[in-house]
């Protein structure tokens, strides 16, 4: 049993460990965004998270504050770090990637892949994908985000539009 205790306890610290060297990162990310120039013809963004909304059910969080930037890459890619508390009621921090096209001025659509954490079981590994949507003029707008997943009460994953969450994201350019 100490022997599990050990091992147990190594894990915890490891785990400790990895929570410190990425928050170091996420801010390292964050200050050389903000101190940066963006790519040409791209937009740097401040994001403030919002609300949500899980069609699977009720039982989670659906008020989400947080914060965090994009920053371009190219006319059309963008990095993403921030932090904000998750459906589970628990602080997450995130890393990302997204492709993003303006189909209007008002209105622009792409898609997100991030590295997470803050979610304990309730993900079957610490990453997320989703389509998104803007509506409003490049300066100030709204980003809808779909993810369609969500892990079922037996352990199942289950994709589709039916499951997963939408959640609103305010965007503002800096």
């Amino acid at each position: 049993m100490s022997t599990l205790r050990q091992v147990l306890g190594a894990l915890a610290a490891i785990a400790v460990g990895l929570v410190i060297i990425g928050g170091f990162l996420l801010w390292v990310v964050l200050m050389i965004a903000v101190a940066s120039e963006p790519a040409h013809g791209a937009e740097r963004y401040l994001t403030i998270a919002t609300v949500s909304h899980h069609f699977q059910g009720s039982g989670y969080c659906e008020t989400n504050p947080g914060l965090g930037i994009e920053y371009p890459l190219s006319r059309h890619t963008y990095a993403s770090a921030g932090g904000y508390r998750n459906s589970y009621c628990d602080p997450t921090a995130y890393v990302g990637l997204g492709y993003e096209t303006r189909a209007f001025k008002w209105l622009s659509a792409g898609g997100e892949a991030w590295i997470v954490n803050g979610y304990g079981d309730h993900l079957p590994f610490p990453a997320a994908a989703a389509i998104f949507f803007t509506i409003g003029p490049p300066e100030l707008n709204l980003k809808i985000i779909r993810v369609p997943v969500d892990k079922a009460p037996d352990g199942r994953i289950r994709f589709g539009f039916k499951y997963g969450f939408a959640a609103a994201q305010v965007r503002i350019r800096f």
